[in-house]
């Protein structure tokens, strides 16, 4: 299944990471799909989007933001398979 984003959305979710970054917080998924506004199916927008921008942080040798984002959970941590 192919996913896209606009540029808008894209630059909207770098900027939900660099605020969370620079404040030392988290972010859930759901935060992120209600900001961002992503279109259907969202939560596999959302995590394809994470997933580029991981592929992007890893080749740069950079942290990954993507691991900013978290399950609302009680454990915090991604489900099996992720």
């Amino acid at each position: 299944m192919s996913v896209r984003i606009s540029r808008q959305q894209w630059e909207g979710l770098l900027s939900e990471l660099d605020v969370a970054r620079h404040q030392r917080h988290l972010l859930t998924y759901r935060a992120l799909l209600e900001r961002l506004a992503l279109p259907t199916p969202a939560m596999q927008t959302l995590t394809a989007a994470l997933e580029y921008l991981a592929m992007l942080d890893a080749r740069a040798d950079q942290p990954l933001r993507s691991s900013l984002v978290i399950s609302q959970g009680a454990s915090r941590l991604p489900r099996p398979g992720f």
